[in-house]
C-alpha cells in the first residue's frame, strides 16, 4: 500500500523583501547568484564569478514564501517563489545593462521547524560543504540579457556551509543578522521583528545532481520578510454569515421567479 500523505497542521505566508545589507547593494537584493551567466551559456560568456543580483523590492517584483508544517517527521516545507528583477551587478553601483524579470521557485524540504505556531524558526541541515537535494528549484529569465536567452531556466540546489547548514529562517537571529543598524529609530521598516532568511545555493545540471553542482562563495538567498495577515475568526464567521444570507436571498428570488 502507498504511504499516507502527511496532513498539513499549519501554514504561514510571508512577503519577502531584499535585505538592506547585501555586499553589492545598491541596488538591493534578496538573491545573489554569481556565475549564472557563465553556467547558463556553457562558459560561452561571462566569467565563472560574474556577479548577478535580484531585487525583491522593485515595483515589478513580488516574492513570497509559504512555510507548511506537516504532521510527520522531517517533512515540513518552505517554498520561496514569485518574480524578482535584476541583472549583472557592477559592484554596488547599478546593473550592467537594463534589468530583467526572473521567475523564482525554490523549496526546502526534510526538516522540522521550531515554535511552529508562533514565530517559526527553521534550520535546514545536511552534509557540510556540499550541494543537497533538501533544497531544489529554478530561476527562469523572462527576457534576454547578455548571453542568457529569454525563457532560459537554470536549476538550483541548496548548498551546505562548513557546519552543514543549508538555510535559516529566524526571528531576529543573533546578532540580528545584520539588521540592527536598520531597525532602530522612530520609523523602522515594516519587516523589523519579522524573520530573516539566509542560505547558500549551487547551480545544478538538468538532473539536479549534487555531485556536479557548481558553487561559489556568493550564491545565496538573503532576505527579510513580513508575515501576511490571516483573517480573524470573527471576520471569517461574518463572511460565512454574509455568504449564507446572500445565498438564501438568491434562492428566494429564484423561487419567486419560478412561480
Amino acid at each position: 500500500m502507498p504511504a499516507a500523505e502527511a496532513a498539513i497542521i499549519n501554514q504561514f505566508e510571508y512577503d519577502l523583501w531584499s535585505h538592506p545589507d547585501g555586499a553589492l547593494a545598491p541596488p538591493p537584493y534578496g538573491l545573489r547568484i554569481d556565475g549564472i551567466e557563465w553556467y547558463a551559456t556553457g562558459g560561452a560568456s561571462g566569467g565563472n564569478s560574474d556577479a548577478w543580483t535580484f531585487d525583491f523590492d522593485h515595483p515589478l517584483a513580488e516574492m513570497r514564501a509559504v512555510y507548511t508544517v506537516n504532521d510527520g517527521v522531517n517533512d515540513d516545507t518552505f517554498r520561496i517563489f514569485g518574480t524578482a528583477i535584476g541583472g549583472r551587478d557592477i559592484s554596488g553601483t547599478n546593473y550592467d545593462g537594463p534589468p530583467v524579470l526572473v521567475d523564482i521557485d525554490f523549496t526546502y524540504t526534510g526538516f522540522d521547524g521550531q515554535n511552529d505556531f508562533h514565530d517559526p524558526e527553521i534550520h535546514v541541515n545536511d552534509g557540510a560543504g556540499q550541494a543537497s537535494t533538501k533544497g531544489m528549484g529554478t530561476i527562469t529569465f523572462q527576457q534576454q540579457t547578455f548571453g542568457i536567452q529569454a525563457n532560459t531556466t537554470v536549476n538550483l540546489l541548496a548548498f551546505a556551509n562548513g557546519s552543514g547548514n543549508l538555510f535559516n529562517f529566524d526571528v531576529d537571529p543573533a546578532p540580528g543578522h545584520r539588521l540592527n543598524g536598520y531597525c532602530g529609530g522612530a520609523n523602522p521598516p515594516a519587516y523589523c521583528g519579522m524573520p530573516v532568511g539566509w542560505g547558500w545555493l549551487a547551480l545544478a545540471d538538468a538532473n539536479f545532481n549534487p555531485h556536479t553542482a557548481y558553487h561559489t562563495s556568493f550564491q545565496d538567498f538573503i532576505f527579510v520578510s513580513n508575515k501576511v495577515p490571516v483573517p480573524e475568526p470573527t471576520s471569517l464567521a461574518m463572511f460565512g454569515t454574509m455568504l449564507g444570507t446572500f445565498s438564501l436571498a438568491s434562492w428566494i428570488r429564484r423561487r419567486k421567479k419560478s412561480r
